[in-house]
């Protein structure tokens, strides 16, 4: 089935949103969990840990990207040189883990906009620059894996967000056109990875101000699922 999104008092379905759409595919961090800030602590304190000084915002710049390629640009930037990156990113990804089982949240009414994409026959799917081996059984202990057709996670790829590779292979998986596909996105570089795949993107003001989410390229700014129900 074929549904034209509509938002409150604002259609979606004028200029660049007149095609409807048949998926909608959520960025997970930032976007499904309110993660981004344990994200940020637990990279701060293994850095921190090694006496390398990150300032707040050079993460603003990593934001979307794997995990291991956003740990090479802080190190080129910041590192001495000396630091074993194998290292760095296996703590702060524990780190994060042990964070996480703790503290991680869903994102405001997410789940009832899933929902009511799900109501409407809309496919859904993840497509995350997290690893398989934690984002999966955080969607599992938060009851939202049922909830995705498909999940593309960054071990899946070769080339993370910015590229258009993650959602060119979640719509390749869901059986649609990028075009007829609708992304929701927090962080810059996640908006990049979809437009360059020729997706509809909308972006969540959650981890970045408006005008980052803008300059990126994103179709359309919420601040929260409120909008869009």
């Amino acid at each position: 089935m074929w549904y034209t999104v509509r938002m409150g008092k604002t259609s979606i379905c004028k200029d660049i949103f007149s095609h409807p759409i048949r998926a909608v595919v959520f960025d997970m961090d930032g976007v499904i969990v309110d993660s981004e800030s344990l994200h940020i602590r637990a990279d701060a304190e293994t850095f921190e840990r090694h006496g390398i000084a990150v300032p707040r915002e050079a993460w603003n710049d990593i934001f979307g990207m794997k995990s291991d390629e956003g740990l090479r640009i802080i190190l080129d930037r910041y590192g001495t040189g000396r630091e074993d990156p194998l290292v760095l990113d296996r703590e702060k990804r524990e780190r994060y883990f042990e964070l996480a089982q703790e503290e991680l949240r869903l994102v405001p009414l997410v789940l009832d906009f899933i929902v009511s994409c799900r109501d409407r026959t809309l496919l859904t799917a993840v497509a995350t620059s997290g690893l398989s081996w934690y984002q999966r059984p955080f969607l599992e202990r938060l009851g939202m894996l049922p909830f995705f057709d498909v999940l593309v996670t960054g071990d899946e790829v070769k080339n993370g967000k910015p590229h258009p590779e993650p959602y060119l292979l979640a719509a390749s998986r869901l059986g649609c056109a990028p075009a007829d596909c609708l992304v929701i996105e927090d962080a810059d570089n996640g908006i990049r990875s979809a437009k360059a795949a020729g997706c509809i993107t909308v972006g969540i003001t959650t981890s970045l101000p408006r005008t980052c989410l803008l300059a990126a390229g994103a179709d359309l700014v919420i601040d929260g699922f409120a909008e869009l129900l």
